[in-house]
Formats: C-alpha cells, sequence, structure tokens
C-alpha cells in the first residue's frame, strides 16, 4: 500500500467519511496479512496451471471448440487475418452470405483489440491456436477475480476457485463456441476491477482503464456484454449509495466518471452507428416476448449445478433428454449446452450448505455482487417468473436478444464470487452456526427451512426425468453427486483449526479444478474431432466438387 493509496482512502474513499477510511485500512491490512508475495504468487500460479490443463484437453484428445466457433468465427477471423496480411482494409466480406458488411457485425473481430492484433501477428493461426487464444481471455478474467479478491482480503484459496469457477464453470465450457460471449464475459471482471480501483484511488489513469475494457466489453454487442453494462452500472451505484452520501461521493469523483465516459464514447463510436445502419437491413432488429420466452431456462436445468449428467448432458451417445424443443409442451428453443451449469461440487456444496442453510450469503462484503446473481438467475428464468416479463417491457434494449438464458454468464460469475467467498469464510471463521443460542429443535427446523429449496429442485428434477423415461439413470447420477457432496461435507468437518482449514482448502481448491477438468473440459458439450473440420481427407468426388 502506498504513501499515495493510504491518504486517498483515509482523505477521500467513500465520500471523506471517517468510516469508511476506516473501512479502506483495515481491508487494506487484511489484504495485506493473507496475501503475501509469496500467496500472491501461487494463486496465479495455480489459476495459470489449471487454464493451461483445461485448454489442453482439446489439442490433445485431437479436438476442437465446434460448431459456431469453426462455422462461423473462425472463417471471419482468417478473413481479417487475410485482409490485414494483403494490406487490405476489412469493410466488406464478399465471402460470407454472399457479401456482408462485416466492418458493421460485431462478429466480424475487427473491433475486438485482442483479436485484431491476433490477426495481424498471426494470419495462418490454426483452429487448435484460436481456441487457445478465446481461452487465455477468461484466463485474464480469472486473473482480475484473484485481483478483486486481493483487494477484500479475501483468503487466496477462495480467489483460486472463484477463478477455476468463472474460466470453466457452466457457461464457460458449455458455450465456447460462442466466441463473442466469451470475450465479452471474459471483460467484466477486469471492468469491475478497474472501476473499483478508479472509485477508490481517484485514479484517472484506472479510469480510462475502466472505459476501455467497458468499451471493449460493450462492442461485442452480445446479451451477455449488454447485462454486463447494466452489471457495471449497478455496483457504481451500489458503491456511491453504501458511501452514505451518494450525490457528494459522486461529485467528488466527477473527473473520473467523466474521463471513463469519454474514452468509452471514443472507442463506442464509430462500430454502434456502423451497426445501427446494418440493423435496418436486419431480419430481426427486434425480438417478441414470445420468441424470447422460448429461450428461457427451465428451472430444473438448475439440478446441473448438482450432478452435470443428471439429464444427459456430456454423454457422447448425445442422448439428452432435459428441457428441450422435444421435452417440453411449451416453446423451448434451448438445448443442452445452453441449459449446462454445472460449476463443481464443491462450489455447490457451500452454497447450499455454507451459504443458504448457513446463511452466509448475507455477508456485508459479498451483497452486491450476491444481488448480481439473483437477479441474473430471475432474467435467466425467463418466463418462469414475472421478472423477465417486467423488464422486457421497461428496460430499453432487453427486445433486442431472443434468449433470456444468456443471463447463465452473469449468474455464473456471481455463483464464482460466492462460492470463493464461502471457502475464505470456512478458512477464516470454521463451519457455520448461524442458529446458536436457539433451541435444538428450533435450530433444526430452521436449518431443514433453508434446505426446502435444494430439496424441491431435486424432487421436480427427478419428476421430469421419469416423464422422459430414464428416472433410472438419472438416479444413478444423482447418488454419484450425493457421494461426492458427502465426502466433501466429511472433508471440511475436519477443518479444527484456521491452519488446518488453509491447508484443507487448498487441497479441495485442487480437486475442485480436477472435477471440472474431467467434467467440462473437451467433453461431448463442447468439443468434436478437429478431423470434422479439416478438408485435406475428404473424399475425391467431394474435394472435385470443392476444387469446382
Amino acid at each position: 500500500m502506498t504513501q499515495t493509496d493510504l491518504a486517498g482512502g483515509l482523505a477521500l474513499d467513500r465520500a471523506g467519511s471517517l468510516r469508511g477510511a476506516v473501512e479502506f485500512l483495515s481491508r487494506d491490512k487484511a489484504a495485506a496479512s493473507a496475501w503475501t508475495r509469496r500467496a500472491t504468487l501461487a494463486a496465479f500460479g495455480a489459476t495459470t496451471l489449471f487454464a493451461i490443463c483445461a485448454a489442453a484437453a482439446w489439442p490433445l484428445t485431437g479436438a476442437v471448440v465446434p460448431w459456431d466457433s469453426k462455422n462461423h468465427f473462425y472463417p471471419m477471423f482468417r478473413f481479417l487475418a487475410d485482409a490485414l496480411a494483403h494490406g487490405e482494409i476489412p469493410y466488406w466480406n464478399p465471402f460470407h452470405f454472399g457479401g456482408h458488411p462485416a466492418v458493421a457485425d460485431p462478429q466480424s473481430l475487427i473491433f475486438t483489440p485482442t483479436m485484431f492484433l491476433f490477426a495481424w501477428l498471426a494470419p495462418g493461426a490454426s483452429m487448435q491456436v484460436f481456441d487457445a487464444v478465446i481461452y487465455a481471455h477468461l484466463l485474464a478474467g480469472g486473473f482480475a477475480i484473484l485481483l478483486l479478491f486481493r483487494r477484500r482480503g479475501w483468503h487466496p484459496s477462495g480467489a483460486v476457485l472463484a477463478a477455476t469457477v468463472f474460466i470453466l464453470g457452466g457457461p464457460s465450457a458449455s458455450r465456447l463456441q460462442h466466441t463473442g460471449m466469451i470475450i465479452s464475459f471474459a471483460c467484466l471482471p477486469i471492468a469491475i476491477l478497474s472501476l473499483e480501483v478508479a472509485l477508490t484511488r481517484f485514479s484517472l489513469a484506472f479510469a480510462a482503464l475502466f472505459g476501455a475494457v467497458a468499451a471493449f466489453m460493450a462492442l461485442g454487442r452480445d446479451q451477455v456484454a449488454f447485462l454486463g453494462c447494466f452489471i457495471l452500472l449497478f455496483l457504481a451505484l451500489h458503491e456511491a449509495a453504501s458511501s452514505g452520501a451518494p450525490v457528494r461521493y459522486l461529485a467528488r469523483r466527477w473527473r473520473v466518471l467523466a474521463l471513463a465516459a469519454l474514452v468509452a464514447s471514443a472507442f463506442l463510436a464509430v462500430p454502434s452507428l456502423l451497426t445501427i445502419q446494418f440493423l435496418a437491413d436486419s431480419n430481426r432488429p427486434e425480438i417478441s416476448y414470445g420468441v424470447a420466452a422460448a429461450g428461457s431456462l427451465a428451472p430444473v436445468n438448475l439440478m446441473t449445478m448438482l450432478s452435470p449428467n443428471f439429464f444427459g448432458s456430456i454423454n457422447w451417445s448425445y442422448d439428452y433428454w432435459g428441457p428441450g424443443y422435444e421435452t417440453t409442451s411449451a416453446p423451448d428453443h434451448t438445448d443442452r449446452a445452453i441449459n449446462y451449469l454445472f460449476a463443481g461440487s464443491l462450489p455447490a456444496l457451500l452454497l447450499f450448505w455454507h451459504g443458504l442453510a448457513g446463511g452466509r450469503l448475507a455477508g456485508r462484503g459479498l451483497r452486491p455482487f450476491l444481488i448480481v446473481t439473483i437477479a441474473a438467475l430471475l432474467y435467466s428464468l425467463g418466463r418462469s417468473t414475472p421478472f423477465f416479463a417486467l423488464v422486457f417491457d421497461a428496460i430499453p434494449g432487453v427486445k433486442l436478444y431472443r434468449r433470456p438464458a444468456d443471463a447463465t454468464f452473469p449468474l455464473l460469475f456471481g455463483l464464482a464470487i460466492c462460492s470463493g467467498y464461502l471457502l475464505h469464510r470456512y478458512v477464516a471463521d470454521g463451519l457455520p452456526n448461524p442458529f446458536r443460542g436457539l433451541p435444538r429443535a428450533v435450530a433444526a427446523a430452521l436449518a431443514l427451512l433453508a434446505v426446502l429449496p435444494a430439496a424441491a429442485l431435486v424432487g421436480s428434477s427427478l419428476s421430469f426425468s421419469s416423464a422422459q423415461d430414464h428416472l433410472d439413470f438419472s438416479l444413478r447420477e444423482l447418488a454419484i453427486a450425493a457421494v461426492t457432496c458427502a465426502g466433501l461435507a466429511g472433508a471440511l468437518q475436519a477443518g479444527n483449526s484456521f491452519s488446518r482449514r488453509a491447508a484443507l482448502a487448498a487441497i479441495l481448491v485442487a480437486g475442485a479444478g480436477g472435477e471440472l477438468v474431467w467434467r467440462n473440459a473437451a467433453v461431448s458439450i463442447n468439443a468434436e474431432p478437429a478431423s470434422r473440420y479439416v478438408f485435406d481427407t475428404m473424399p475425391a468426388p467431394q474435394a472435385a466438387g470443392l476444387e469446382a
């Protein structure tokens, strides 16, 4: 902590209040004690090692990220790279859809700085290298999560758990094919980190960084970017409201906010105007509620948080019987990739036991992220709650997108932060005991009430599988999940001292990373053999046709 930071924190943070200064100092003291140089290097090293192991699963099995990634985004990248290699300006792509204004298309990657640089440096990059670069974006987001935890003094093991969940949990794994959304999602924690530092330190440099990163996220112009912008706005307003004098708080930071807005506007102006012109020729410039609602996440899909293959989501036989077009009476335009939420058994156990039953999700430092998590869950459930119908009519921009289930991305971000925080609380405070002092019978009843949501989820999911004649399979998968969680719960019980809990947390995080690689990396939901996308082994008649 520098002298400048100390002075800024004491005199200016949280509108100059004494309470804010004390909170600023205590937070940084906690960070200094928990995040030694060795612990910081270990956290970054562990996260990097995890990301390398996960990304290596595709080339080691001869697979690539399939579908949209290779049918759409990779050709877009190669066109951009070829144009740059020949000194041309990639305004118009004559090979796409019989001619296509690439410069106005958010998916052309032209205005994505990292991909533009990649195309310039490696114009002949293979599909595998393309996948690795996309995955590196998620690693960068994971690094930002580590720093968000470090700023709060939350334990490094919790930070690594949160980063691994962000990198390979749920939609980060199952929807790797949607390259643009992955890049937008990766920008979110980086933007949050730079925003926090800019507001806390009155830093114009970080204000400019925030404006640039937020703009790069928004340039994706997908629903993940759209929701990410609302998250950034909410977190900034929450920080102002928490100061006790929000108007004064914002007034003191007008230079920071103005510079961030100016930088963001400079990056967004031209691409946005081009896309608005392109939108005039679109066949879906706006989505009706009925079409959007068909892309809702059915509530039973939350079961994949506990048991990844409960509905056959990652079967290589592609025998999926979860919610979708063929298994529900109401229109459902989702699929097994959109509906997949598994982020690890340890995060699920922490959320239901320590978080819900133990009451630790109400922790003060976690509240803004908990609000984001709840809002993202309600949005993703779409027609299953009144929330989406309200925001569909009330908030400009929502009608531009056809799938509320895209909110599983910010939902995953919130779950990552929550699970990491809960592990931090376990290391610091041990097992939760929220009903201390109450009669034993009353405490047991309240704990039972807290776990009813999990019981209801299991019951409704088994009923769904039974209706699809797959009850036996789902019961086996549920048993695997139950045994895994029971083992983890038993391990957590062994942490009877701070040092033992810290060591145990590190071991459990390593195991959680291994489970994510096993369950989510290069599985049927996000991988296909590279040979399906390489044409040098085509049969002679097909090769002759392609040549013609």
